[in-house]
């Protein structure tokens, strides 16, 4: 069975209580009232083994107001009542639409409420396996800014782009493999992460009650709880992304009928429907069960049609499932892998999917950083906020043009950019002629041969400088981590703050390489240093933002040579471009992006680069066009993303 103790999992007790907020907001009066209701539901979670990836209640603290002591599991026991709108189910088909603070991710043999109804699974369900699943079977919390996506989808942008400023969600467009793993998100849900996605849904129902006529097409004068429930229906079923269940539309409906008890109006009522559904786990989260409940130990689990729509959609859109995709859902064409590919190469086709995956890349390689970096003007005054943007709009159309038009190894190879008259001068080369120099004309150029691919842009090379230098440690640890997929090991504890400055201050008239032998060779140092340093000075050639030059700032020559470890081929890379070839020629690098992508698919946990899952995405994509839309395409069509472990 494989070890899905690599996904952030702790075990969960057979019947687990989620918390239930009640705190109260600025709304109307009878709005608070009738959201009392709401905390009368709770969610249970029956798992006959399950697992749970996050911060969940602490021991003796059921409502999970306090995180776990460090390291503790604070697994809380016991069953509340199940209140008017949802019922908790122990099944894969459970209902419930009341709102929770869970986890990351749970898993288990049991499920959750609020699944939803399944249709046919994939045709792994019979099949042998190309290489067994990675993933156990689970729910799988939507970043926020999945969520904002989601609610984007759902109320369109006007109600969705405020929200990223008012609750501090951060850059949407940052990406983090796997996502979860995003400081803003953590590994752990807190009470903080909680109440920003509580937050959020009640600013949206707030929206609604604001736009009423307008978002939900009934007529503010003359509205009827009969047209007001008819749009809380199909919100529901979008928002869930899936048909609902006869018990989620009645407690849905109870909610609205308790909140116009209390005294609410139609619009107040719709409100509060609203803010349930978009508190609901079936919004917050996406179940990958399977169709029907299976015991601990069964055969692995195929996903039902809507989760597997629902994690290709989040994978490749980073939104909730089109109208195309639930359509393909409905009609159980993402019952086999060749349905999924064909739904994968549409939206692959699409301006927006491939902007969002652009968007994932320019993350992945932390060419974002770049936007935080200090350079000491008297140092390279030639380094300007004007440099640095041109920087960004040269990498960003480099990957353009690489992603989907050239091949996953051209961003290793390729020598083609586009510069302007600022760029031109940094990489040596003259700006063609016949076209008018300004800062925001970009021409295609091929750079020299001293170049390859993404490794020696400017932006790439100047997004790990230090002020006054470059950085071997920085640079090192980026290229073991994007291109031959190493672990990055955790900073030096504090203990070695003294250490660490003597022999800063020793090494201070070194050489880079001269300094990087010290760190390798020296203890405790060493254990880390060995792991990356080789791949910093493999990018000496190049200074603090990225000009070629053969020797250092003191005029002493530079070394760029480097011996690699054998997992990543072995033997002696003379500088970058070489390096570029080696890994590029023996697979390492495309196996490396292919782990990524597959981790950025799955959400949560991980894979590792030797995996059967992974080889078997990257020799297929190798075996065929060798493009970046295809390894996307062999990795939503496989069976590791459509079957689940049962634990």
């Amino acid at each position: 069975m494989p070890n899905t103790s690599r996904f952030h999992s702790l075990t969960v007790p057979s019947e687990r209580p989620e918390r239930v907020p009640t705190t109260p907001t600025a709304q109307p009066l009878v709005t608070r009232a009738a959201r009392q209701v709401l905390s009368l539901v709770v969610l249970v979670i029956s798992a006959c083994s399950g697992q749970v990836s996050g911060k969940h209640p602490g021991a003796g603290d059921p409502a999970g107001t306090s995180p776990p002591p460090s390291g503790g599991s604070g697994a809380a026991t016991g069953t509340l009542p199940a209140g008017p709108v949802g019922q908790a189910s122990g099944s894969a088909n459970g209902s419930g639409v009341s709102g929770g603070a869970s986890n990351g991710v749970a898993s288990g043999a049991g499920a959750a409420a609020g699944v939803g109804t399944g249709g046919p699974g994939q045709t792994g369900s019979g099949a042998p396996l190309d290489c067994a699943p990675v993933a156990p079977r689970r729910l799988v919390r939507l970043t926020l800014s999945q969520t904002v996506s989601s609610i984007r989808a759902l109320l369109g942008s006007a109600a969705a782009d405020p929200l990223v400023s008012s609750f501090g969600i951060g850059d949407v467009g940052a990406r983090s493999f796997p996502p979860l793993s995003a400081p803003e998100e953590g590994t752990f849900v807190t009470e903080a992460v909680w109440n920003k996605s509580e937050g959020i849904g009640q600013a949206a129902a707030a929206y609604v009650f604001a736009n009423y006529a307008t978002v939900t097409g009934c007529p503010l004068a003359a509205t009827t709880d009969t047209c007001a429930q008819t749009f809380i229906g199909t919100f529901a079923e979008k928002a869930f992304r899936r048909p609902l269940e006869a018990t989620e539309s009645d407690s849905l409906m109870q909610v609205y009928t308790e909140a116009k008890s209390f005294g609410a109006s139609v619009p107040e009522a719709a409100q509060t429907t609203v803010e349930a559904v978009l508190t609901s786990p079936n919004f917050l989260y996406r179940p990958e069960l399977g169709s029907a409940p299976v015991a601990s130990g069964a055969p692995p689990t195929a996903l039902s049609p809507y989760e597997a729509a629902s994690q290709l959609a989040f994978f490749l859109t980073d939104g909730p499932p089109d109208a195309a995709l639930l359509d393909a859902a409905k009609l159980g064409k993402l019952g086999t892998s060749t349905g999924v590919a064909a739904e994968a190469d549409r939206l692959l086709g699409l301006p927006a999917v491939q902007a969002n995956l652009q968007q994932a890349m320019f993350s992945y390689f932390g060419i974002a950083n770049l936007g935080s970096v200090v350079i000491d003007p008297a140092k390279v005054p030639v380094y300007t906020v004007g440099v640095q943007n041109a920087m960004l709009h040269e990498t960003n159309d480099f990957l353009t043009n690489v992603l989907w038009k050239g091949k996953v190894d051209d961003l290793l190879l390729s020598r083609q950019t586009e510069v302007n008259p600022d760029l031109a001068g940094l990489y040596g080369i003259p700006f063609p002629a016949g076209v008018t120099p300004n800062a925001a004309t970009f021409v295609p150029v091929q750079l020299p041969e001293t170049r390859a691919g993404l490794l020696t842009q400017l932006g790439f090379l100047t997004s790990r400088a230090r002020p006054d230098a470059g950085s071997v440690v920085a640079r090192g640890l980026v290229v073991a981590s994007t291109i031959l997929c190493a672990d990055t090991p955790a900073a030096p504890p504090t203990t070695l703050s003294d250490q660490i400055a003597a022999a800063t201050t020793m090494l201070a008239d070194k050489t880079e390489r001269e300094k990087s032998l010290y760190r390798q060779t020296t203890p405790p140092c060493s254990a880390c240093h060995t792991t990356f340093d080789p791949y910093g000075l493999v990018l000496e050639n190049f200074d603090l933002i990225g000009r070629y030059r053969t020797a250092d700032d003191q005029g002493r020559p530079i070394d760029s040579s480097a011996t690699l470890p054998a997992d990543v081929g072995g033997g002696q890379t003379t500088n970058a471009v070489d390096f570029a070839q080696r890994v590029t020629a023996n697979g390492v690098f495309a196996s490396c992006v292919a782990r990524n992508l597959m981790k950025f698919a799955l959400a949560d946990g991980n894979v590792e680069r030797g995996d059967c899952a992974v080889q078997a995405v990257t020799q297929r994509t190798l075996a065929a066009d060798k493009t970046f839309a295809t390894m996307l395409r062999e990795i939503a069509a496989s069976q590791t993303l459509a079957m689940r472990v049962n634990p």
